[in-house]
């Protein structure tokens, strides 16, 4: 079971957000994500947040696989099994520490533990204090927070061209994704994510980058009268959900509408779900080519109700919209083809 797990097709960006996740839940400020390497490999990464920590029972319920569906409805995560498959869908071993109220406590998984008899290893806490106590810059864990570890890293190939190469890439991947996803709790001030990249076994340096907010709708003046438009959506048995219609300056050369120069395949719907963004783009199935170049411009900002989550089918994909969502979009997506044909002249 545990190597079907780990195939589930997590990207190291999916993998990390679900970690950023459980940061904020656990009222963290502060992340850090640290590459651990030696000679030409990637050996290690640690996702480090200054949030509440758990003690023993907290952190036994954590390592968990699969809970009961959270019924806190400003949480990020719904099942329990984020922390464990992002992680061991790149690495063979998870180490968790946490800090709360001063008292360190720590667990193991690791992929013999699991075949052997699903054993999850108890860190001493002589260990836990050691590592929860190493250079974490910029991050404070005097009190509380966490360090996830991944270690056996064997997910993370490095390029033909070299380590520096692949880190570097990785980073750019990172920081588009992270600043996206994250960029509501970016651009309010209430969370800081670092990168950072350390060999070793070396002493720490203060060399790292903080992701900046990518916003999606950050354009500034509308281009055309009439927007941004709302139109509200009515969904039997389930009520009503305002859709936020944008359209973008023509020619825009900025990050936040280029979006990693993929600006076409950026066009369309912009789900939300606790402030998260967990779609950046697409039309689902409303238009043969997502990449319309007609409708370029146009994005669609919908924040989904946490309480409507069972009827939208939010999983770890998105699930595709119903006929009767389907028909609303579709009428929403007209306008918006003939609204961005308008302002691209």
């Amino acid at each position: 079971m545990i190597v079907a797990l780990r195939q589930i097709g997590y990207s190291l960006e999916q993998a990390l957000s679900d970690l950023i996740d459980n940061a904020l839940s656990a009222g963290a400020t502060n992340v850090l994500i640290r590459f651990l390497w030696t000679g030409e490999r990637i050996v290690g990464v640690a996702v480090v947040d200054d949030g509440a920590g758990m003690d023993a029972a907290q952190l036994r319920n954590a390592m968990r696989f699969g809970s009961a569906a959270r019924v806190d409805h400003t949480s990020l995560g719904k099942f329990g099994l984020g922390l464990k498959l992002s992680s061991f869908s790149h690495a063979r071993t998870l180490v968790v520490i946490s800090r709360r109220e001063g008292l360190t406590v720590g667990r193991r998984w690791t992929l013999a533990g699991i075949r052997r008899h699903w054993d999850c290893d108890i860190v001493k806490e002589s260990q836990a204090a050691a590592l929860i106590d190493a250079p974490w810059s910029p991050i404070d864990l005097r009190v509380s927070g966490t360090v996830v570890l991944w270690n056996d890293i064997d997910k993370l190939p490095v390029s033909g061209r070299g380590l520096r190469y692949t880190l570097n890439a990785l980073h750019r991947r990172l920081e588009l994704h992270l600043g996206l996803h994250f960029h509501r709790f970016i651009q309010r001030g209430v969370l800081s994510i670092h990168i950072d990249q350390q060999e070793q076994g070396e002493p720490e340096h203060q060399i790292r980058a903080t992701v900046p907010a990518l916003d999606p709708f950050g354009y500034g003046v509308a281009p055309l009268e009439g927007y941004p438009r709302t139109f509200v959506m009515h969904l039997a048995g389930v009520g009503e959900i305002p859709l936020d219609c944008h359209l973008w300056p023509p020619n825009s050369d900025r990050p936040e509408y280029r979006l990693g120069n993929r600006a076409a395949a950026r066009q369309g719907f912009y789900f939300y779900r606790n402030r998260r963004l967990i779609q950046a783009g697409g039309w689902n199935g409303l238009l043969q080519n997502d990449a319309e170049p007609h409708a370029s411009l146009a994005r669609v900002r919908i924040d989904l109700p946490p309480s409507f989550d069972d009827r939208f089918s939010l999983n770890v994909q998105t699930g595709k919209p119903s006929e009767r969502r389907r028909r609303e979009l579709a009428r929403i997506n007209r306008i918006l083809l003939a609204a961005a044909a308008l302002e691209q002249g």
